[in-house]
């Protein structure tokens, strides 16, 4: 029995972190998508009224409360602890934001790109920060 289970039990975690890395794809590829359209489309709709920083801050609180739910429930199936994982996640993505918002700011306004180049580049800096914050900090257990 008992080497039977311990391979079981280790093909087991194998194959659950196969599969965990495969959901994390995925779900990395619709947060991406969808913070992607969500920053471009917040900054088409409010940029004659408010600046490129504040539509970053819109468009990062609406795109981390997606990516959240998307994680938690999806990716890493982690019961209970809603609270102070939601604050993890803030905090990786914090982190990511504020970079993100920086390089917004001067992608557009100084380096003259295009909304659609520098969002692009944006999420490739921002999606490598949240993939190692989020495994080595958010779910960790």
């Amino acid at each position: 029995m008992g080497q039977k289970t311990l391979q079981t039990g280790f093909a087991g975690l194998l194959t659950e972190a196969r599969y965990r890395n495969l959901r994390y794809l995925l779900a990395a590829g619709w947060n991406t998508l969808f913070g992607y359209f969500a920053g471009v489309g917040l900054y088409l709709t409010l940029s004659k009224f408010i600046h490129i920083t504040i539509i970053g801050l819109i468009g990062n609180i609406v795109s981390i409360a997606m990516s959240f739910v998307v994680y938690k429930l999806f990716v890493f199936r982690t019961k209970g602890r809603w609270f102070i994982e939601y604050l993890k996640s803030n905090i990786v993505y914090g982190f990511g934001a504020l970079i993100g918002i920086v390089l917004l700011w001067l992608l557009v306004d100084y380096a003259r790109l295009s909304i659609w180049i520098a969002q692009f580049l944006i999420i490739a800096v921002t999606a490598l920060i949240s993939f190692f914050g989020h495994r080595g900090f958010t779910f960790k257990r």
